[in-house]
């Protein structure tokens, strides 16, 4: 639905896409088709992407906001937080809100990602929305083993002010044969879901 929506919001209805499989074949003039297995918050993201984003979800050009969100990830398949009731308990007395991204909209999204101050919660796809937010927001990441730059990056093309807390190992990731107690992640997969 994301998709659909995004699409729509730049004048791309569902009546102009192309379904394809992998026996598909076409010709074509102009062709344009999204990259996958890459992170396109990566090093190589130019500021203009995240002012057009910005600019065309309206949350260009607003006040600042006093508003604390922490993001749950209470449905997500991977890292959530494990005491969450009593982390969110913590929050509200420190005036912040938990919101769950699920079943919000695009333009929901980002309508509460621009109004925020600060904005807290484990690292996940949700903070793609930070490109919302306004200049000198806080943005601070949980994490646990793995590190993934892209939010960094991202903060630092739209002058957001980043944090990262680190909130522990896992110690049931035994070290790699050979590797002097360097933990190791097996796959991609456990590097992400750590």
């Amino acid at each position: 639905d994301f998709q659909f929506e995004s699409l729509q919001r730049f004048g791309i209805g569902r009546d102009r896409l192309v379904f394809c499989d992998e026996s598909s074949y076409f010709d074509c003039e102009q062709l344009y088709i999204p990259l996958f297995g890459s992170n396109s918050l990566g090093k190589g993201l130019a500021t203009w992407t995240p002012a057009f984003l910005k600019d065309s979800f309206g949350t260009g050009t607003r006040p600042a906001a006093d508003r604390r969100l922490y993001v749950s990830r209470k449905h997500a398949n991977g890292r959530s937080i494990l005491n969450e009731e009593s982390l969110v308990l913590c929050l509200q007395k420190r005036g912040f809100e938990c919101v769950q991204l699920e079943g919000l909209s695009i333009t929901e999204q980002a309508d509460l990602f621009g109004s925020a101050s600060v904005i807290l919660g484990a690292h996940g796809a949700g903070f793609t929305n930070i490109v919302f937010c306004q200049p000198a927001t806080t943005i601070i990441e949980l994490y646990k083993d793995h590190i993934a730059p892209c939010y960094w990056l991202t903060s630092e093309v739209t002058a957001l002010r980043h944090a990262v807390h680190y909130c522990g190992s896992d110690t049931s990731l035994a070290p790699r044969a050979g590797a002097e107690g360097e933990r190791y992640h097996a796959s991609a997969d456990e590097r992400r879901l750590s």
